[in-house]
């Protein structure tokens, strides 16, 4: 007999609630007459979360204009934000923290990312590298989509960074 190859595909979309820590998938297969051949065929299997229609997080953290700053310069943090969801995003808040801030820098961009693209953000609102900061210093970034981005686990992402030489400097 000729055997023809059946695709099948079951969702879990379907699935609500708290599936627990212990997540058990049985596969059950039988055959039609007894024979036995090349038979079963598994293939492009995974399991993660739902994608939702908004999720947007920061992936990579770099300083403009230079990547060394030195004490008495602005740096201005550029971003890479990442989009998760299933929907392209038009508008999104991103916001960033260094080490000696009291206040989180946020702005809103009005870019689009396509579905699972990246844009990269410089931040308008630089920060001045005064003599208090420590050396390396610590910058968060994250973004803001709320209360759509239900994931916050990816929104944010952390860089440290080294001071660099003073292009000036004089004593008596």
């Amino acid at each position: 007999s000729n055997v023809v190859w059946e695709k099948v595909v079951y969702s879990m979309e379907g699935v609500s609630g708290d599936l627990g820590k212990v997540l058990q998938i049985r596969f059950v297969f039988n055959s039609l007459d007894g024979h036995t051949s090349d038979g079963v065929a598994i293939d492009d299997f995974k399991l993660q979360r739902a994608l939702r229609d908004y999720d947007a997080g920061v992936t990579k953290i770099v300083l403009t204009p230079d990547d060394l700053p030195s004490y008495g310069q602005y740096f201005y943090p550029k971003v890479t934000v990442h989009n998760y969801g299933k929907k392209e995003l038009t508008s999104f808040k991103v916001c960033y923290l260094a080490e000696d801030m009291f206040i989180t820098q946020c702005e809103n961009v009005t870019q689009t990312i396509p579905v699972g693209g990246d844009l990269d953000y410089t931040f308008n609102n630089g920060r001045y590298l005064n003599v208090s900061m420590p050396d390396p210093f610590s910058v968060m970034a994250y973004t803001q989509l709320n209360p759509n981005d239900l994931y916050t686990d990816n929104d944010t992402a952390y860089a440290y960074f080294v001071i660099g030489p003073l292009m000036k400097d004089a004593g008596i």
